[in-house]
């Protein structure tokens, strides 16, 4: 075989969440460690390295177009090999070779860091003949796998903001997910660890820290003294001017000691709780494999803003499960009517044979699951537009992002009270040229939607 030609050129496609996205930069940051060159153009790289969620159908289907995608790049085009990694392979198993002959290398959520030496071994030949294997696969055994600041990274969000993974894998049995099939059982990093990435981040000045797992308040019960009180006060105490947000804290693992360090904390830990509670029916809740009801969740709402008196609360909920009646979605409808969130996602139920609820009686029309959606999302965004009326006239932070392409003198950016790519945006005018990915106080004039208008000071 011949030397390895470094200068070939990768591409990465990251698909699903924000975590999956941390793991697509271990991956980016293991191919140039290995001297490969990282390509944003696909139709330029000579290998294709695809980052796949797989928990619900929707998300199967946007990786089968991306992997079909880059096979007809292989075929038509300059790429030699493509790498599927993440959550598809974890989920196919041994299925995924008979499924995609042409894939020539799979990576579960298990071993990201191999994709240096899995490249070198795809492009190790100039005309990328040598191999005639077959495809390089795992052992597809449960992920145990979990980076830590040492991993390396090379960050792939704007200068705004940086995402950090503080655990992996769940350990919760949600009949509707499969999440712990592909992740594995949860596992926390120690707290000095994050502490030297965020660290770390913070040198770069960036404004911006989201932490991010599959339940951020289940943190440290695997480790001895450990939480998520501890850890977001350790966070706080790093040197920096910079916003720490949390992302999705499953709502019975939301203490008093967790919201009173989180008041201690302010500002520099946003008030913005991101609290899925899936639906507020006690029957169907039960039927999920979840605890509560919708009184419960109330009196955990009414903590957090008795703590944190602005406090931005988002959920999200799930139409159409298994056995939802009319009077199962008229109690989440007027529960959403009645404002009991300040944000809102709605996702339809998406069935898979490896769920425990797809064994369950009474499967849900999608389309009356869909009509369902509409109808939580147009009654959440009236309970919006009140909010956003009451911001009228105050004053704001908000994190510069992007100018306008259309018109001079407009900038488009986030408040506290917006998280990345989740929530709408600030457009912001201003006279003055504005410092992309720095803060600017602006004094909020109006809104058109999910949108705040805004003027720089």
């Amino acid at each position: 075989m011949q030397n390895i030609t470094r200068t070939a050129k990768v591409g990465f496609i990251s698909l699903g969440c924000p975590k999956n996205q941390l793991d697509c930069e271990l991956m980016i940051s293991k191919a140039s460690d290995a001297g490969f060159r990282v390509t944003t153009d696909i139709t330029d790289a000579e290998a294709i390295v695809i980052n796949t969620c797989a928990f619900i159908i929707p998300a199967q289907q946007e990786a089968d177009e991306a992997i079909a995608e880059a096979l007809e790049h292989k075929e038509t085009g300059r790429c030699r090999a493509v790498v599927v990694a993440g959550c598809l392979p974890q989920y196919l198993k041994d299925r995924a070779t008979g499924d995609y002959p042409g894939v020539d290398a799979w990576l579960t959520p298990d071993n990201p860091g191999d994709l240096g030496k899995v490249l070198a071994t795809l492009l190790g030949n100039a005309n990328g003949q040598s191999r005639d294997a077959g495809a390089i696969t795992t052992d597809w055994e449960l992920p145990t796998f979990l980076a830590d600041s040492a991993s390396g990274r090379v960050l792939t969000t704007p200068p705004s903001l940086a995402y950090v993974k503080i655990a992996e894998g769940c350990n919760h049995g949600c009949k509707f997910c499969i999440i712990p099939q592909l992740r594995g059982r949860y596992r926390s990093r120690g707290i000095d660890d994050i502490a030297a990435e965020v660290g770390g981040i913070c040198e770069m000045e960036t404004p911006e820290v989201v932490l991010v797992s599959q339940d951020s308040s289940f943190y440290g019960r695997d480790l001895q003294d450990a939480s998520l009180a501890r850890l977001v006060e350790k966070l706080c105490a790093v040197p920096g001017d910079f916003w720490l947000r949390v992302m999705y804290l499953y709502p019975t693992h939301v203490t008093d000691e967790l919201l009173e360090t989180w008041a201690k904390c302010a500002p520099k830990l946003l008030p913005y709780f991101d609290v899925p509670v899936q639906h507020v029916s006690e029957r169907l809740l039960k039927s999920m494999g979840r605890r509560g009801n919708r009184a419960e969740v109330d009196a955990l709402f009414d903590r957090i803003r008795g703590h944190c008196p602005d406090a931005v609360i988002r959920t999200s909920l799930i139409t159409g499960y298994p056995g939802e009646t009319e009077e199962d979605f008229n109690e989440l409808y007027d529960w959403i009517a009645g404002g009991a969130v300040d944000r809102l996602g709605v996702f339809t139920y998406s069935d898979l044979p490896e769920m425990r609820s797809h064994s369950l009686p009474d499967h849900v029309d999608g389309d009356v699951a869909a009509q369902r959606q509409d109808m939580l999302m147009e009654a959440q965004y009236e309970t919006l537009a009140k909010a956003q009326d009451k911001l009228i006239g105050t004053e704001l932070d908000v994190v510069i992002e992007e100018p306008d392409e259309a018109e001079p003198h407009v900038w488009w950016g986030r408040s506290w009270r917006e998280a990345y790519e989740i929530d709408g945006l600030v457009r912001v005018e201003s006279k003055l040229e504005l410092e992309l990915f720095r803060r600017v106080k602006v004094k909020v004039t109006g809104h058109d939607g999910y949108d705040l208008e805004a003027e720089a000071l």
